[in-house]
């Protein structure tokens, strides 16, 4: 009789012990498929920011050599108008 008492304890608190067990599984499962789905739009946000960046820097590239274009087009006109100015007045000291 007391060894059956004692089987049915220890089941009892066996079973106790897996359920607990299943219930921090259960919990633990919930919290990680959360944590996951946070770092995954985490990253998602990462990845747009990256995009965004990527595309200001090469509109800024872009600006810089359309700005280098015009300058050097600028510097070419100011060149052949000196390139004049001094053939004119070569021409007058000669």
């Amino acid at each position: 009789m007391g060894g059956q008492i004692l089987l049915m304890v220890t089941a009892v608190l066996l079973s106790a012990i897996i359920g607990l067990i299943g219930f921090w599984l259960k919990a633990a499962h919930k919290e990680f498929k959360l944590l996951i789905k946070e770092l995954t739009d985490y990253t998602s946000r990462l990845k747009q920011l990256i995009v965004g960046i990527q595309m200001q820097i090469e509109k800024g590239i872009e600006i810089d050599i359309e700005e280098l274009k015009a300058e050097h087009k600028n510097l070419q006109i100011r060149t052949g108008r000196l390139e004049n100015k001094i053939a004119a007045l070569s021409k007058k000291n000669e």
